[in-house]
C-alpha cells in the first residue's frame, strides 16, 4: 500500500499579538492556496528511506517520528515541495505531510495536534497547521503562555468564495528568517501597545469576517490591507520597514491599480499577494506584473477550500496538480 499526501501552500495574513500584550501570544489568520502544493508518498519498506525534494528536511521529520512512535520501515518520497522561507509555509506543510504519511503507513490516525507535536510545528503560529488540516481561511487564538508548546486553538474555519482569487508575487533571490534567526527577530519586536492589538482584532472581527460572510470582496480587501499595514508597522523594527523586500510596496500598489482589491505580505515575505474577484481579473493583474518586473515570480491561485488530501495506492496527477484519484479521503 502506498499512501499519498497532498497539502496546500498557505498565505499568512497577519499575527495579532507577537508580544503577548493582550495576554495571549501570537494568534493570527491565514488562507490555503490551491497552488503550489507539497506532495509526499510513503510505502512499506525494510528500513526507513527518504528521497526527493528537500530530502534533508524530510529526513529530520522522519527521525522525529521514529523517536516518538518507534522504528518504521518506509520508503518516503517528496515529489513536490514549496520554495523555502518565502512566506508560503514550506516547513510546516512538508513536516506535517511527512509525519502523516509515515503515520498512515504505520496504521496510525493521528490528530492534527499529535501531528504538530511530532513534526515540531505550532510553537508560535498555529495558522499553517490548521490550514494544513482544513484549508480555507483559519483564525487561531494564540498561546496562553509564550513557548507553551501547545497547538493554538482553532477559533474559526471558513471556505472563501469560489470567485475570489489571489495573485501572488515573489521577488527572487531573498528568503525570510527561520529557525534561530526567526527566534531572534521575534525577540526584537517591541511590546505592542494594547490599543494596536485591539485595533487589529477589531479589523478581523468587525471588518474582515463580516465581509467574508457577505462575500464582499471589496470590503474584505480593504480590511485586509488595513490589517497588513498595522502588522507591517509592528514588524518594521526587525525587518527594516513595513515590508521585508524593497519591491513589496511597489508590487502591491501595482496590483491594486490593476484591479486587486487589497493585499499584503505573507509572513516574513518576500511573497506579497493581492485579492481579485474573478479569474480573468486575477490573470490580468498577474500579466501586468510579469510585464513590468522580470525578477519577480508571479502566479494566480484560487484559495483552497480544503486542507491536505490523502490517497492510498493511486495518487494525484503530479503533472497537472489536479487530484486524479477517486479514492481520496479526508
Amino acid at each position: 500500500m502506498t499512501v499519498w499526501v497532498k497539502a496546500p501552500a498557505r498565505l499568512h495574513l497577519g499575527v495579532l499579538d507577537p508580544s503577548g500584550s493582550s495576554g495571549r501570544w501570537f494568534a493570527g489568520l491565514g488562507v490555503a492556496l490551491e497552488e503550489p502544493n507539497v506532495v509526499v508518498s510513503a510505502e512499506p519498506a525494510k528500513s526507513l528511506e527518504v528521497y526527493g525534494d528537500q530530502r534533508e528536511q524530510a529526513h529530520e521529520v522522519a527521525l522525529r517520528f521514529v523517536d516518538r512512535y518507534g522504528p518504521v520501515g518506509a520508503r518516503l518520497t517528496v515529489h513536490a515541495a514549496l520554495p523555502r522561507h518565502v512566506g508560503l509555509g514550506s516547513g510546516t506543510q512538508l513536516a506535517l505531510s511527512v509525519a502523516e504519511a509515515l503515520a498512515r503507513v504505520r496504521g496510525l490516525r493521528l490528530s492534527v495536534a499529535q501531528l504538530a507535536r511530532v513534526a515540531g510545528r505550532g510553537r508560535r503560529s498555529g495558522v499553517g497547521t490548521w490550514v494544513y488540516r482544513y484549508g480555507g481561511l483559519v483564525v487561531e487564538g494564540g498561546h496562553r503562555a509564550k513557548g507553551d508548546g501547545v497547538l493554538p486553538p482553532l477559533l474559526l474555519h471558513r471556505p472563501l468564495p469560489e470567485h475570489w482569487w489571489f495573485v501572488v508575487a515573489c521577488p527572487q533571490g531573498r528568503q525570510g528568517p527561520s529557525g534561530v534567526e526567526e527566534d531572534r527577530a521575534l525577540e526584537g519586536i517591541l511590546p505592542v501597545p494594547v490599543e494596536v492589538v485591539d485595533r487589529m482584532c477589531r479589523i478581523v472581527l468587525l471588518g474582515l469576517l463580516p465581509a467574508l460572510e457577505e462575500a464582499d470582496g471589496r470590503a474584505f480587501g480593504a480590511a485586509l490591507t488595513e490589517l497588513q499595514a498595522l502588522v507591517g508597522t509592528v514588524f518594521a523594527p526587525v525587518q527594516g520597514s513595513r515590508y521585508a523586500d524593497p519591491l513589496a510596496e511597489e508590487l502591491l500598489e501595482a496590483m491594486c491599480r490593476s484591479g486587486a482589491l487589497g493585499g499584503g505580505q505573507s509572513s516574513w515575505g518576500p511573497v506579497v499577494y493581492g485579492l481579485a474577484e474573478g479569474e480573468a481579473t486575477a490573470r490580468e493583474v498577474a500579466q501586468t506584473l510579469r510585464t513590468r518586473y522580470e525578477d519577480v515570480t508571479v502566479w494566480v491561485s484560487r484559495p483552497s477550500r480544503m486542507g491536505r488530501r490523502i490517497w492510498t495506492n493511486r495518487g494525484p496527477n503530479l503533472r497537472s496538480g489536479i487530484m486524479g484519484a477517486s479514492n481520496a479521503h479526508a
